[in-house]
């Protein structure tokens, strides 16, 4: 090659005696992530001179079949070696021939393909989507979020959001992960709960007394809600709730007061309702005055 060089240096070029074209004036290569495809474009000459020259180029990924042009080079072949790049990588670079008839440069643009997750609601291609998938069907993004590829998800902005990834998702299947990995990475609002009411009163009930507390939840994503009683004379039907537990936005909770746990004068008694984020607390009292029909029920239920 060098040797072809220093003739096309000694040489004159001989521009108005041939003619050099090419079967593209630019190459535009898609590919997978570690593929090394062959491609090759097409040289047409006309002229008397013998056609000399040499092919180099800009990219060291750009492997070339022969360096050497001549006659008898109809084509220039050559492999582009995408080994190490990552998905959504774009290469700019060139082809470019020293001949006898000038110097030509063939751009060369490479683009290495998205691998897109599927889904139910078709390709997931970044953050956004997988939020949407969430909320549409939240199951199914729990699966895919601990998938082996979901780590192709992070791609341009969205790669900024991998380190808190990686340590949300060593836990298999943990759906409280995933909605912590939405709302830290701002693709969610934490779900707010609401109580109709914060205070109950009983006045000297009878037996077993059955009330309800109305939650309702404004936002989508994952719920797991925990449910204790403060107050011996206090129970209630469920001590976990999730989001099989509400219809709509509303989920409702029956607790239930024991009048043979009560103790003369004022009870007092808490149902708390929580998860990580959030913390209600009910307060109910529950009032037992010795009264003469007290007197006579107690003294009746003694009897018995």
């Amino acid at each position: 090659m060098k040797e072809v060089i220093e003739q096309l240096i000694n040489d004159k070029f001989y521009t108005d005696n041939g003619t050099l074209d090419f079967s593209c004036s630019s190459i535009e290569i898609s590919l997978k992530k570690n593929e090394i495809p062959e491609e090759f474009f097409q040289i047409f000459y006309e002229g008397k001179v013998p056609l000399k020259g040499v092919i180099t180029t800009s990219d060291l990924r750009i492997r070339l079949r022969k360096k050497e042009l001549s006659n008898e080079s109809k084509e220039v072949r050559f492999f582009y070696d995408s080994t190490g790049l990552e998905e959504g990588d774009i290469i700019k670079s060139s082809i470019i021939l020293i001949t006898n008839m000038g110097e030509y440069e063939i751009p060369v643009l490479v683009t290495v393909e998205q691998g897109y997750l599927k889904s139910s609601l078709g390709d997931i291609k970044n953050l956004f989507h997988f939020a949407n998938l969430a909320k549409s069907n939240w199951m199914e993004a729990v699966q895919l979020f601990y998938s082996k590829e979901f780590h192709r998800i992070f791609v341009s902005n969205d790669k900024q959001h991998y380190p808190t990834y990686l340590g949300l998702s060593q836990a298999k299947g943990n759906q409280k992960n995933v909605n912590e990995f939405l709302v830290m990475i701002n693709k969610k609002q934490k779900i707010e709960y609401f109580v109709e009411k914060q205070q109950y009163l009983f006045e000297n009930p009878s037996g077993i007394t059955e009330d309800t507390i109305k939650l309702t939840k404004n936002g989508w994503g994952y719920v797991d809600l925990q449910v204790e009683v403060e107050g011996d004379f206090l129970f209630v039907d469920k001590e976990f709730i999730s989001d099989q537990d509400f219809l709509g936005n509303h989920c409702f909770i029956n607790f239930h007061v024991d009048q043979e746990k009560l103790h003369i004068g004022k009870n007092f008694g808490k149902i708390m309702i929580s998860n990580i984020f959030y913390t209600f607390e009910i307060h109910v009292t529950a009032t037992w005055e010795w009264t003469e029909r007290v007197h006579m029920k107690k003294r009746n239920s003694w009897n018995e």
